[in-house]
């Protein structure tokens, strides 16, 4: 969780084997960053794909994140 106290980290990307506790780490992640008034989204990467699914997901995420902030400051 270093990463997430250098002010210069914009994005962090997690990978690996099913089963290896991304998703828990992405949580916990989520959670730390929660007070800080950070957007942050989750992208689920299915078996197959490219991971552009995913991205996209999490970039729509973070659009409606930034808009619903600009229209209730």
């Amino acid at each position: 969780m270093v990463a997430l106290a250098d002010p210069a980290v914009r994005l962090i990307v997690l990978r690996g084997e099913a089963g290896a506790g991304k998703t828990s780490l992405a949580r916990e992640a989520m959670q730390a960053v929660a007070d800080q008034e950070a957007l942050v989204a989750l992208g689920k990467h299915a078996e197959g794909d490219t991971g552009v699914r995913a991205a996209g997901q999490a970039l729509a995420r973070l659009l409606g994140q930034a808009l619903d902030r600009l229209h209730d400051p």
